[in-house]
């Protein structure tokens, strides 16, 4: 492959082809491919989180949460959210921008 520092994401130069003094090894790389039927059946990969599910499925690895709870703001709600009935909404969640 010919590429620049910036095409390849390493550094801002974009003049010239990047040379490697030493043989580099890299992961080959994977192509899952999910066809339109399966997602129009499968509800749970309509989103980012079950995609990502069901890629760790498929290649048998652990799906890492990346929900970090440390970043979440500490204090009382600026707004205030009250569920008048739990059976017919059990949870609730939102965030403010």
């Amino acid at each position: 492959m010919l590429a620049s520092g910036l095409e390849l994401g390493i550094n801002r130069d974009h003049r010239g082809i990047v040379e490697l003094d030493m043989e580099v090894l890299l992961a080959p790389d994977t192509v899952i491919e999910v066809d339109n039927k399966s997602l129009t059946h499968r509800p749970d990969l309509w989103g980012h989180y079950g995609m990502a599910r069901e890629v760790a499925a498929i290649t048998h690895r652990s799906l890492r949460d990346p929900v970090k709870l440390e970043l979440l703001p500490k204090g009382p709600a600026k707004v205030g959210v009250e569920i008048e009935d739990l059976s017919l909404c059990p949870r609730y969640s939102a965030l403010m921008f």
